[in-house]
């Protein structure tokens, strides 16, 4: 919307200096979708399942171990494995670090933090590493990101 602000003045200015304006149209692209806690609904119908995503999503900046997820269940490790691979298509840890990965990514969109903040919020122990970690999976760097997000 702020983009739409500037085109929107810029062509208030030219139309203020006479130019003849007919038709223009003014076009911005979202950079991400924002969900909200009220339409966040898992659509799963395992309860296992969505003890076990809930309880990644409220824990995603901490540390947390697949065995910590699975004591949230009433089923063994292999079950809750093999639950994630069926439904999700992905492994536990896999889940993990896509929900970690989102969250960075939002944070570096919708805040100011610097990457040094956001790695300490994660416990990072480095930039290198949450710079590896976010590049794996987003095939840039967290500036980068930053960058071309806000440039969309």
């Amino acid at each position: 919307t702020e983009e739409a602000g500037y085109k929107t003045a810029e062509l208030l200015h030219r139309l203020m200096n006479g130019e003849k304006m007919e038709g223009q149209v003014i076009s911005v692209f979202p950079t991400h979708v924002v969900r909200r806690h009220s339409t966040d609904i898992l659509a799963i119908k395992d309860d296992n399942m969505v003890a076990a995503l809930t309880f990644i999503r409220e824990h995603a900046k901490e540390r947390i171990s697949v065995e910590a997820i699975v004591k949230q269940t009433s089923l063994n490790r292999r079950s809750l494995e093999n639950r994630f691979k069926a439904i999700l298509g992905r492994t536990i840890m896999d889940e993990v670090k896509r929900v970690r990965i989102d969250i960075i990514a939002k944070m570096l969109v919708e805040t100011n933090m610097t990457v040094s903040e956001i790695a300490a919020s994660f416990n990072f122990t480095d930039i290198e590493h949450i710079s590896r970690y976010f590049r794996q999976a987003k095939g840039m760097g967290l500036k980068e990101y930053r960058k071309f997000q806000k440039n969309c």
